[in-house]
């Protein structure tokens, strides 16, 4: 629940490589986008953390929110 969550509410999200199971057992492998960080080493950890700062990834709603404008 909590990754459909945060997947459904625009959130940034960062994982780790071993966590893609997961995301394919509820079915969100596929629809992973630039809003989602796969850390690998601290760059990754830097670059999830600048885009966080901007709270939600915008550009996914158009695919979570059937009532969303375009």
């Amino acid at each position: 629940d909590f990754v459909n969550d945060a997947f459904g509410h625009c959130k940034f999200i960062a994982y780790r490589a071993e966590a893609e199971v997961l995301f394919d057992k509820v079915g969100l492998l596929p629809d992973l986008d630039e809003g989602c960080f796969v850390l690998s080493d601290i760059q990754g950890a830097r670059t999830f953390m600048k885009a966080a700062g901007q709270l939600r990834h915008w550009p996914r709603e158009l695919k979570v929110d059937l009532d969303a404008v375009a």
